[in-house]
């Protein structure tokens, strides 16, 4: 459901529900209703959340086994281009190279732009 999602990705960032509220501009109501399942976002609230956590909207309406987060991808890539040659990442080093990605993606459309 819509709200384990929520509650999982908040979690998996040692996020509170206040802090989440805060960042959204929403109440800590409403993000302990959504993720006790008692309440759903509004379409344009569930876009911010998908933007806030960086998943798509597809991550909360499609079954669990059809969508992966960012990590998730870049764990399967890992595996599957044999990049890490047995080698695990912890989720936190997980979270840097996607950091430092997004850095170098930025940094090459900025060249382009020039």
């Amino acid at each position: 459901m819509v709200g384990d999602k929520i509650k999982n990705l908040r979690i998996s960032q040692n996020k509170s529900q206040t802090d989440i509220a805060k960042d959204l501009n929403v109440s800590p109501q409403n993000i302990s209703n959504w993720e006790r399942n008692t309440s759903i976002p509004k379409l344009s609230e569930l876009i911010k959340i998908a933007n806030y956590f960086g998943v798509s909207t597809d991550y909360f309406l499609k079954e669990q086994n059809e969508i992966k987060t960012k990590e998730e991808k870049l764990k399967q890539v890992f595996k599957e281009t044999g990049i890490m040659k047995g080698n695990n990442l912890t989720d936190e080093e997980i979270q840097e190279v996607i950091k430092q990605l997004e850095i170098f993606i930025k940094m090459k459309e900025l060249e382009r732009n020039k």
